[in-house]
């Protein structure tokens, strides 16, 4: 994990020298899977993982943003505990290995869950 996280923070380190120039959030999409992780607080990024057809390996947040109140585990992303997280990583990512086209399944209902509410969200917005 140690090894990870140091590999992680330099290249965050030279992604904040060079202003994120090279960074493409639709390169973030091209993964089997997509794992979310909550930080220290609110995050705005749970909506761009979930709307990847990838399926979203999701660590239960404290913070919920209104757009993924309503998803449901499994039919739109697969859930996470807190407390066994590397244990639960490692069996959905077999699980999912296992069953390719389930695994998407789940992808793809997160993704539509998002674009849904976001295009209902904007048309919403738009008119008020």
């Amino acid at each position: 994990m140690l090894l990870i996280y140091l590999f992680t923070k330099k290249k965050l380190g030279k992604r904040i020298q060079g202003g994120f120039k090279n960074s493409n959030l639709a390169d973030q999409c091209t993964h089997r899977y997509k794992i979310y992780v909550e930080g220290w607080g609110w995050s705005v990024s749970e909506k761009y993982v979930l709307a990847c057809d990838s399926m979203t390996l999701l660590i239960k947040p404290y913070h919920h943003d209104f757009f993924t109140r309503s998803m449901v585990p499994l039919p739109h992303y697969w859930p996470i505990r807190p407390r066994n997280k590397c244990r639960d990583l490692k069996f959905a990512v077999e699980w999912g290995n296992t069953h390719p086209e389930k695994a998407q399944e789940i992808g793809k209902a997160g993704s539509n869950f998002i674009h849904q509410r976001w295009i209902l969200c904007m048309t919403t917005c738009f008119i008020c």
